[in-house]
């Protein structure tokens, strides 16, 4: 009798692991400089490819008098989209410094 119920537990739990997918949260991290005409870039890419964002923190960086913005970004990318297509496409905007997915640690 244990053994069935352990069974049927087991069966239930990973007949719930396939049906449920847990999404791994990433975020996006874009540093940049000419802050205003690159954030304007930034947010028409997104819109373009319907790309949600659902946080985004602001820092800035002086280096050699110049300044360094980065945005990151926790977004939902549609699902014919993958994070190195966004990557490859805002790399080659000149104003972006770097790009880099950052996972975020549970």
């Amino acid at each position: 009798m244990v053994f069935v119920g352990f069974a049927a537990i087991m069966f239930s739990l990973s007949l719930v692991q396939k049906l449920v997918k847990v999404r791994k949260i990433n975020n996006l991290e874009i540093q940049y400089v000419h802050r205003q005409e690159t954030k304007e870039f930034i947010n028409n890419y997104f819109e373009k490819k319907n790309i949600e964002i659902e946080d985004v923190t602001f820092e800035v960086q002086i280096i050699e008098n110049e300044r360094i913005y980065r945005n990151t970004f926790t977004i939902d990318l549609p699902r014919l989209l993958t994070y190195a297509d966004v990557i490859d496409d805002l790399s080659m905007y000149p104003n972006i410094r770097e790009v880099r997915l950052v996972a975020v640690n549970d």
